[in-house]
């Protein structure tokens, strides 16, 4: 009977054992967890506190895209012609968006070649945001700049406006796939330059008297002409502070700033003057990211 009561005794003792060490074991692993969610808490906190950090030190860029945005939405909404016949700009865009009808005398030259450097504008954005678009905060970088194929500064501008400001460098291990390899290759850039040359040849090669005339009375009558070239312009000017940012990234920082006695223009002012051309130039000839 001793020996029974002894065993039961003894079973007990390791059932209690076996409960501490379970308890004990549960503990740790809710202690590890909470410290865990303790550092990942205080990083994001961190990271939050860095990209207010970063929105206070760029105001003036900021600022300068947000009024640019609210120009562009006012001229959209009260800036255009109220004669403005819907049915011709349908036809513009059928035009300009079926196969067959390039530079085929149907719509101004001029207003095509215009049409058609979104395209280039795109990928311009592209190359110059992407470097920087790793966990970008508070909006991501894909979906808003491939947005503004289409949509232009309307969509850019809430990104251009909030982003973080990178300007650190980097290498290529630290882009994407599509950044390595497609941005970042002269043969691409050297694609696109030419590109827009062929254009300006067509433009060239069909131009008539009384193109220019026919351009501007496009854009002051027609809602689709009118809010296109805004918008064009705008995403143009506006490529100087991305590319500015681009610069300092590749080691660039001493070609930023103010340079020439007389001029007194930066490099990069130089770059984006000339539409769409000094751009894809600039991403003909910058350094390459180190490997």
């Amino acid at each position: 009977m001793n020996l029974a009561n002894d065993e039961v005794d003894r079973i007990r003792f390791q059932d209690n054992n076996s409960n501490n060490l379970k308890s004990r074991i549960l503990l740790r692993s809710v202690a590890c967890r909470t410290n865990k969610l303790r550092q990942v808490s205080a990083t994001v906190v961190d990271s939050d506190d860095d990209w207010k950090d970063n929105l206070s030190l760029n105001s003036t860029q900021r600022g300068v895209c947000a009024a640019l945005w609210v120009a562009l939405l006012t001229a959209a909404t009260f800036g255009t012609n109220p004669a403005t016949d819907p049915e011709v700009d349908a036809a513009l865009i059928s035009l300009l968006t079926t196969p067959g009808h390039f530079f085929s005398g149907e719509v101004n030259p001029l207003f095509e070649a215009e049409w058609y450097s979104f395209g280039f504008v795109l990928v311009i954005y592209l190359s110059l945001l992407m470097p920087g678009a790793q966990d970008q905060k508070p909006l991501p970088t894909v979906p808003f700049v491939v947005a503004s194929g289409a949509l232009g500064w309307f969509v850019l501008a809430p990104y251009m406006t909030l982003r973080e400001i990178r300007e650190e460098p980097i290498t290529k291990s630290d882009v994407g796939f599509v950044t390595r390899n497609i941005l970042e290759n002269k043969i691409f850039a050297g694609i696109n330059l030419a590109s827009a040359w062929y254009v300006l040849t067509n433009v060239i090669g069909n131009s008539y008297s009384g193109m220019f005339g026919e351009y501007s009375s496009l854009v002051s009558t027609q809602a689709l002409a009118t809010i296109s070239t805004f918008d064009i312009s705008i995403m143009s000017l506006m490529m100087y502070f991305p590319m500015v940012e681009d610069m300092k990234r590749r080691g660039w920082e001493d070609k930023t700033v103010m340079v020439g006695m007389s001029k007194n223009v930066s490099i990069a002012v130089a770059f984006t003057a000339i539409p769409i051309f000094g751009p894809l130039l600039y991403l003909f000839v910058r350094p390459q990211l180190e490997d």
